[in-house]
Formats: structure tokens, C-alpha cells, sequence
């Protein structure tokens, strides 16, 4: 399995951990416009939508199948997906899971009558097995 490494986080740093791991993920998978989302844009909330269709219309010349980032992309579990993008997948829902069940524990919420995919128990997609992230405590 090789070398086993300890993070200590905050609950920040842990949102935006997995923020970036499901960035990388999903470029890898050819959904660009997820990464592009966190650009420094001049505009609070950009209205991209006919930008994004001439982006992705570039670069599905260039990507397998024509996947155009925007209607169409690769599923994580291809074969065709790049293992580096499925671990990052899945330190994405590990750490999403995380942080939701201790937000339904902050708020005495019951997790099994919560609905969302981020308490959902992940699925692994990559070759590594699942990370394991202990719940969260105060410093």
C-alpha cells in the first residue's frame, strides 16, 4: 500500500480541499466549466453560458469522443479517465461526506433523512482505496 501520511485540517481547508480535488476530477472528465468557475472574474456571478458553448466547442476538437465540457463529458468510472482524476473523485466525496455529517451532527440532524449526494457513502473509483478522515473535532 506504501507510505500512510496524517492531515490535520480545518473545516475551511478541508471544503477547500475537496473543492479542488472534484475540480481536477471533473477537468478529467471533461467537464471544463467546473474549473473556470473559480477565475477572478469582474463579475460576481458571470453569464458565461455563450462563452462557455464557444470554449467547449474549441476544445472538443481536441478531447476524446468531442467531449465539449459543457453537454457532454466522460464518465469517472471510463476506462478512458485518467486514475490521477478518479483519486481525486474520490478524496472529493470522502471529504464531502466528512463535512456533511458533522454539519448534521452540528445541527442534531439524523444523516439517513438527510438528502443529498454528500451523504451518500462514497464509492471508490480510483486504484488507491478510499481515504479515511475522522470526524471532526474543535482546536
Amino acid at each position: 500500500m506504501g507510505i500512510i501520511y496524517t492531515l490535520t485540517l480545518t473545516e475551511r481547508q478541508a471544503a477547500a480541499l475537496s473543492e479542488a480535488a472534484e475540480i481536477y476530477a471533473r477537468l478529467g472528465i471533461g467537464q471544463f466549466h467546473d474549473a473556470l468557475r473559480v477565475l477572478p472574474t469582474t463579475e460576481a456571478v458571470p453569464d458565461w453560458h455563450d462563452d462557455m458553448l464557444v470554449i467547449g466547442r474549441m476544445l472538443a476538437r481536441h478531447m476524446k469522443h468531442g467531449v465539449d465540457g459543457w453537454g457532454s463529458s466522460l464518465g469517472i468510472f471510463s476506462a478512458e479517465v485518467s486514475d490521477g482524476a478518479k483519486v481525486c473523485w474520490d478524496l472529493h466525496q470522502v471529504i464531502r461526506h466528512r463535512l456533511a455529517m458533522d454539519y448534521a451532527a452540528a445541527k442534531n440532524l439524523d444523516p439517513s433523512q438527510m438528502y443529498g449526494v454528500q451523504y451518500n457513502e462514497p464509492m471508490r473509483a480510483g486504484s488507491e482505496p478510499l481515504a479515511k478522515i475522522a470526524g471532526g473535532s474543535t482546536a
